[in-house]
């Protein structure tokens, strides 16, 4: 017999309730050692599972009445603190009948057994991964499943290039796949943006993911490119910090979608509910990502510092595709050297992406680039490295925009809310509609005439002084 031991995510942390086995308690009651062996535990999305042999007599437990129970906690107790060798049969035949020959194990083993899955648990799934691992606990140790078919997959994918891929799903599906779960996989671009000053907190989350595959392209590949979906997250503790560069997105004018107001933990969270999906044919396994991205490096190492979240670590990215290289193995350059920036990168296809530098259109005009890369030879022959047209039999590139900002445009995600003030942090207005009353202290006590003067513009926890020095005071000035 075995009895299950389940690794259930809470506060981030993995805590794992044995079956079985109870808790140890300060102040323990009868009807703690008699009636509340097992304990419930919220179900994780995707568990971390073990599972750990113990005696076959302990599946009469629940039938133990309070002296009894009693006894075997007393036993399991005295085994946790002073790791004595105490065999399950000295002490379980004395509570439960059956031969001694089935109760191999002693105590002390089984514990420091059950120890080992928990430490591998730990060490092995991250906060939040949402992993679907299963671990095994037998008379040899602690061992983890065989690769899975994502790990067969983005091993097969190492070597192809970022054309070869994509156009699987547009053109010719590829036939050598040796896991089958190519055509399975999601295509996703990601874009984040942050405060360009110090501390750099990130601010913005884009994510677009291609809903339309395995269909011919038509003119400009529209009946692929209206099928970009994109959201749109903007994160409530610096939702405050715009960026004033030249060419600096306006995170408030997002209109391929909902813009929608979120914690970091929820941003977190929305993150691995896009990375970490349980594949629809195969819910034992996860879905497969392909991720896109424009100097994709940059976002990896935004987002793990952000959010403490390690993409790569999840198991589902198989392939990442950097547009900046796709664009360079396509010949298409920028105008100050080989590495083009995005905006020029969608003007050679004349495209325009309004107001770009803000996360939500950044992926989806990433995400629109990749697609026409690869599908550029099909849709201009002879164009090689040339620059295409911009209207094919009378109709404009520049109509797929038109049709993502209206008819096309991406419903409200559930998470997060759509109404939240920058300014007086509530949640039934936006900036642009506040009146409350409040002032910053930092600003008001600066001794800076023009911070006294904008001190009732935000509150203290809003004040951009929270991380940079004040000026030097103005004569006359009182604190």
């Amino acid at each position: 017999m075995a009895i299950a031991v389940t690794a259930v995510m809470k506060r981030g942390c993995y805590r794992l309730p044995v079956q079985g086995v109870p808790r140890r308690k300060k102040h323990p009651s009868p009807s703690y050692y008699a009636g509340l062996v097992t304990r419930s535990a919220r179900p994780a999305a995707h568990p971390v599972s073990s599972t750990i042999p113990l005696p076959p007599k302990w599946a009469t437990w629940r039938n133990l009445d309070h002296t009894q129970a009693k006894r075997v906690c007393q036993s399991v107790k005295s085994v946790k603190s002073s790791a004595s060798q105490h065999p399950w049969s000295n002490w379980a035949d004395s509570i439960m009948t059956g031969p001694a020959s089935e109760l191999q194990l002693t105590a002390s083993d089984m514990w420091v057994r059950w120890k080992s899955a928990r430490l591998a648990a730990s060490r092995t799934s991250t906060v939040l991964t949402g992993q679907n691992q299963q671990w095994v606990l037998s008379m040899d140790g602690v061992t983890s499943n065989p690769p899975n078919g994502n790990d067969v997959l983005k091993e097969f994918l190492q070597d192809k290039s970022a054309r070869e891929i994509l156009s699987n799903f547009f053109v010719e599906p590829n036939s050598e796949d040796p896991s089958g779960r190519l055509n399975d996989a999601a295509i996703i671009a990601i874009d984040t943006e942050w405060w360009q000053k110090h501390p750099n907190p990130m601010t913005e989350l884009g994510i677009s993911e291609l809903q339309n595959k395995f269909i011919l392209p038509n003119i400009y590949a529209n009946n692929i490119l209206t099928g970009v979906q994109t959201v749109h997250a903007r994160l409530k503790p610096y939702a405050h910090l715009h960026n004033d560069f030249p060419g600096a997105g306006d995170p408030e004018k997002f209109e391929l979608g909902t813009t929608k107001f979120v914690t970091e933990e929820e941003a977190r969270q929305v993150l691995v509910d896009t990375f970490v999906r349980p594949h629809e044919l195969d819910p034992t396994n996860l879905q497969p990502i392909i991720l896109v991205g424009h100097a994709v490096e940059n976002e990896f190492e935004h987002i793990l510092e952000a959010f403490g979240v390690d993409l790569l670590s999840y198991g589902t990215i198989v392939k990442v595709i950097d547009t900046q290289v796709m664009a360079e193995e396509a010949g298409i350059r920028g105008p100050r050297g080989p590495l083009i920036s995005l905006k020029n990168l969608l003007s050679h296809f004349n495209l325009t992406v309004p107001n770009l530098h803000s996360a939500g259109n950044d992926a989806a005009a990433t995400l629109m680039a990749a697609v026409l890369i690869t599908l550029k030879e099909n849709l201009y022959p002879g164009v090689g490295t040339n620059k295409p047209p911009a209207v094919v039999d009378n109709i404009n590139i520049q109509w797929i925009v038109s049709a993502l900002l209206t008819e096309n445009k991406t419903p409200a995600p559930l998470w997060g809310v759509e109404l939240f003030c920058t300014r007086c942090e509530r949640e039934n207005h936006l900036r642009a509609n506040c009146f409350a009353k409040l002032q910053c202290e930092i600003c008001k006590c600066s001794g800076v005439k023009r911070l006294y003067n904008a001190s009732r513009t935000h509150a203290a926890g809003r004040c951009m002084f929270k991380y940079w020095a004040l000026p030097p005071r103005d004569v006359g000035m009182h604190p």
